[in-house]
C-alpha cells in the first residue's frame, strides 16, 4: 500500500453555477487521416471515433449500447444513456468542480446519413487507472472526492471498471464515463467495491467523511437545480420527465447514504461477508483465514464475469456459464484490448 494517505485536505464541493442558456447539439464530421489512439482509453464496446466540427475543433464521438450488461437491461434507451452522460458529466465538473471529461450532443453526419453522438473533447495527455502508477497521483483527496461522487451519482461501471478513470499526465485523477449513471444504485451498484485502487490506498476517514457528509447534506432543492440546470442547458429536448427521473434518483442514493455510509470500510476494515454466529462456530478456521486474507482486487468486469462463468461451470449450470461467455466476450481485459488493437492496426 502507498503510504500517502495525509497528503492533501479534502476535497469541498463547488457552490453551483448560474444558469445559462442552452447549447444546441453539433453537426461533426468522421475525422479520416489518424486512428484514434489514446493510452488505452476511447476503446470497447462504445466504437468512439475521431471527429471534427469543421472548425478545426475534434472529437471523440460515441454511442452507449451498454455492452455486455445490455441482457440485464430489458428496457435499454440509447438515448437516455447518452443523456445520462451528458448530464452527469457536467454535474461532476461544473456543479461540483471536480476533474472530469464533460460530454455535449452531437450529430454524426455521414453521406446521407445523421446518427445521435454523444461528444467530448479529444484529448490524449493521460492513462487508464488500470495502467497507470499511484505514486503519480497528485492529490490523493480529490481522487477520493472523485471516486466517491462517481458512485453516489449511480455510476456503477466505473466503481468497479478502472479502465473508465484516468490519470492526466499532471497527476489529476479524472472521472470519464457515466453512461451508467443517474440511476438508484447507492447499494446495489458496485459501491462496496468502489474502485479499490483509489480507496485502499487514499481513503482516510477525514478525506471520506469530508465528501460523504457534504452529499448527505444536498436538499432535495438543490438536486433538483444542479440537475435542471445542467439537463437543460445541454439536452435538446429536456423535459420535466427526465428531471424528475434523473433527480429522484440522486435523492434516493443520498437517503441511502444517510442511512449506511459504505465507503468508510475502506478505512475501517474489511469483514467477511458471511458473519453468522453458527457458521463462525462450525468454520473457525475458515473465518479466522478469511479476516486474514489480502483479497486480489477484483475491480474489472472481465475478472467478475471470469470468476462467475467457473463458478457456474463447477455447479455444473451449462446455462448460465453460455450466458456469462455471451457477456465476457463483449468485456475485454487490458491484454485482450491491446492484442485487438494491435490485430486492428495490421
Amino acid at each position: 500500500m502507498i503510504d500517502t494517505r495525509v497528503q492533501s485536505a479534502p476535497v469541498a464541493l463547488r457552490t453551483p453555477a448560474a444558469r445559462t442558456e442552452k447549447v444546441a447539439p453539433l453537426d461533426v464530421y468522421p475525422v479520416q487521416e489518424d486512428s484514434l489512439v489514446t493510452n488505452g482509453g476511447w476503446a470497447g464496446i462504445n466504437k468512439p471515433i475521431k471527429v471534427s466540427d469543421g472548425d478545426g475543433n475534434v472529437f471523440v464521438a460515441k454511442s452507449n449500447t451498454l455492452g455486455a450488461f445490455i441482457g440485464l437491461h430489458p428496457d435499454h434507451d440509447t438515448r437516455k444513456e447518452n443523456v445520462r452522460e451528458i448530464v452527469a458529466s457536467h454535474i461532476m465538473a461544473d456543479e461540483l468542480g471536480l476533474t472530469s471529461l464533460t460530454f455535449q450532443e452531437g450529430t454524426l453526419v455521414a453521406g446521407d446519413n445523421r446518427v445521435p453522438k454523444v461528444l467530448s473533447p479529444l484529448r490524449s495527455d493521460f492513462q487508464t487507472l488500470e495502467h497507470a502508477d499511484l505514486k503519480d497521483i497528485k492529490d490523493p483527496a480529490q481522487a477520493v472526492a472523485l471516486t466517491i461522487t462517481d458512485g453516489f451519482l449511480g455510476n456503477w461501471d466505473a466503481t468497479f471498471n478502472d479502465s473508465n478513470v484516468w490519470l492526466r499526465n499532471d497527476g489529476q485523477l479524472m472521472g470519464s464515463d457515466y453512461g451508467y449513471s443517474l440511476e438508484p444504485g447507492i447499494e446495489t451498484n458496485g459501491i462496496p467495491h468502489a474502485n479499490l485502487k483509489i480507496m485502499k490506498n487514499f481513503a482516510t476517514k477525514e478525506n471520506v467523511l469530508a465528501i460523504t457528509d457534504e452529499l448527505k447534506s444536498w436538499s432535495d432543492e438543490k438536486i433538483h437545480g444542479m440537475v435542471e440546470r445542467q439537463g437543460s442547458k445541454w439536452i435538446s429536448d429536456w423535459n420535466p420527465q427526465m428531471e424528475a427521473e434523473f433527480a429522484g434518483a440522486i435523492i434516493a442514493n443520498r437517503d441511502a447514504l444517510r442511512e449506511d455510509n459504505p465507503y468508510l470500510k475502506h478505512v475501517e476494515g474489511f469483514q467477511p461477508g458471511l458473519s453468522s454466529p453458527i457458521l463462525k462456530a462450525k468454520y473457525p478456521v475458515f473465518f479466522f483465514n478469511a479476516s486474514k486474507a489480502q483479497w486480489p482486487p477484483l475491480n474489472r468486469p472481465d475478472q467478475y464475469l471470469d470468476i462467475f462463468g467457473a463458478v457456474a461451470g463447477h455447479f455444473h449450470k451449462p446455462a448460465i456459464q453460455n450466458f456469462i461467455h455471451k457477456m465476457r466476450e463483449h468485456v475485454l481485459s487490458p491484454e485482450e484490448k491491446a492484442a485487438r488493437a494491435a490485430q486492428e492496426q495490421k
